[in-house]
């Protein structure tokens, strides 16, 4: 999109350029797969051995939107980056190795990297927070801290998005 000129096209509309970009492409298959994954988590749930209190269960289902929520800011920090540098494949990239590293519990890595991935790339809020308080292993001074990091991150997105569409330079002929 950004290599080929399209952006020009979607800056001329009107319509929010920025809801424009995002909803650009829409997986249906995401929403297929959304009620086995349900299945599945309820059956894990049933069979943990511990009592996930219906408290738990509601910040659980907060903190996934609140994922949700740092997935798009993070989404909307890329395509900025990539507004300013015309380059598109390297930051989704780095993204992906990011999440591949979120596959892991966050206490196997150094405690600087286990910062970065809260608090700088809230990869770790976006990935664990949600599986450690359904767990009852997170305490609620870390999700009202996880609330606060999606809030930041997605503010400092529209910030970066409005900063990459004032120095944006059309590429097209």
């Amino acid at each position: 999109m950004i290599n080929k000129g399209e952006i020009d096209f979607i800056l001329t509309q009107p319509i929010n350029s920025l809801f424009r970009i995002v909803s650009h492409i829409i997986d249906l298959v995401d929403l297929a797969t959304l009620v086995p994954v349900l299945a599945v988590l309820g059956i894990v749930i049933a069979r943990l051995g511990t009592n996930v209190t219906f408290a738990n269960f509601i910040f659980y289902l907060f903190l996934c939107l609140n994922a949700l929520l740092i997935a798009f800011a993070i989404h909307v920090s890329i395509i900025a980056l990539s507004i300013l540098t015309q380059e598109f494949s390297t930051e989704i990239w780095i993204y992906r190795d990011l999440m591949t590293m979120a596959r892991f519990p966050m206490d196997i890595y150094s405690p600087s990297i286990q910062f970065a991935l809260t608090f700088i790339i809230p990869i770790a809020v976006m990935v664990s927070f949600p599986a450690k308080v359904l767990l009852g292993v997170l305490s609620w001074q870390w999700v009202a801290v996880a609330f606060g990091i999606g809030i930041i991150s997605f503010m400092i997105s529209i910030r970066f998005w409005h900063f990459a569409l004032k120095r944006y330079s059309s590429i097209s002929m």
